[in-house]
């Protein structure tokens, strides 16, 4: 923000129709130094502004000219630059305000594509700093569980994984766990590796990888101790419509999977039926009635039956 303070005492003293001696005799200063305040060559030591504004009875803000806009802009880079939840609140709080007090005239598009852009920027800013966050506190995770039994230590792993991704990291993300697991040949690498082909969405790598090295694992043989590896790739064929896959190893699968697992299973082919045709008449029955002999959480109950209904 331009500091004008100068020419904005200059305009306010005209105003009211005050001299620079009347203005320097109040606030205890020569008429000279406020001389140099409104030719730009100096400006008021900072306790003296509160005397100057509550001289010509207005704010702060009003004293250095800020409009309402130039506020907002004010609290959003210094959120952008504190990164605190107390700057975004006001920020955030501001933005509404004019949101709300904005009077359709006019100029109003011009008015809200500004507030509109300044919450976009806000909102970015916003994500960034909890997704840094969110990594943060995940690497913080795995820190405390290495070389424990905890499940917390895969989890924050698998999460790092799309944490990774989410922060445009996934190619230098999928190529670490891609050397870790062929650098040794372990559950968790290769849980890790199937993981991180899955967030970055590299499928076809995914489906290659199956055929020329699962095959060859101990873990091939669908049963319980394979069953994590194997949910992998019977989640993400059916979401990418497999069916091949899908219809080759879906009867051995369904075995041992869990409720929760086959219902999002076969829900996300009915999903994809409808996607394909709309003319499909999606088997809602069938998914109702195995969405309620799920473990799931009630609020998950609720989102899927919504689901299922839109289907």
């Amino acid at each position: 923000m331009e500091l004008e303070i100068g020419k904005r005492i200059t305009s306010l003293r005209k105003i009211k129709g005050i001299t620079q001696l009347q203005l320097a005799n109040y606030l205890g200063v020569l008429p000279q130094t406020v001389s140099r305040w409104e030719t730009e060559n100096g400006i008021p030591d900072v306790y003296l502004l509160p005397k100057i504004a509550n001289f010509f009875s207005i704010s702060l803000d009003d004293l250095f000219g800020l409009t309402d806009m130039k506020k907002i802009e004010d609290l959003v880079c210094k959120y952008s630059v504190l990164r605190d939840e107390a700057s975004y609140e006001e920020a955030l709080a501001a933005i509404t305000l004019q949101e709300t007090n904005l009077v359709i005239n006019e100029n109003s598009n011009d008015i809200q594509a500004k507030l509109l852009g300044e919450k976009m920027h806000l909102y970015l800013q916003r994500t960034r700093q909890d997704l840094s966050d969110t990594i943060m506190i995940c690497k913080e995770l795995i820190k405390l569980t290495d070389n424990t039994d905890s499940k917390y230590h895969i989890i924050g792993l698998l999460q790092l994984q799309q944490l990774e991704c989410m922060a445009n990291n996934d190619r230098e993300m999928l190529i670490e766990s891609k050397e870790r697991y062929y650098s040794s040949k372990n559950r968790e690498n290769l849980l890790l590796y199937l993981n991180a082909l899955i967030v970055s969405k590299n499928y076809d790598e995914l489906f290659l990888f199956f055929e020329k090295e699962f095959k060859n694992t101990e873990y091939y043989e669908i049963n319980n101790d394979s069953y994590e590896l194997w949910s992998f790739f019977m989640e993400t064929a059916s979401s990418i419509d497999n069916l091949e896959f899908i219809n080759t190893y879906l009867p051995s699968y369904e075995k041992i999977c869990t409720k929760g697992d086959l219902f999002l299973l076969k829900f996300n082919l009915e999903k994809n039926k409808r996607l394909k045709d709309i003319s499909y008449t999606p088997n809602k029955e069938a998914l109702y009635t195995l969405l309620n002999e799920t473990t799931m959480n009630e609020y998950f109950k609720v989102h899927f039956n919504k689901e299922i209904e839109e289907l």
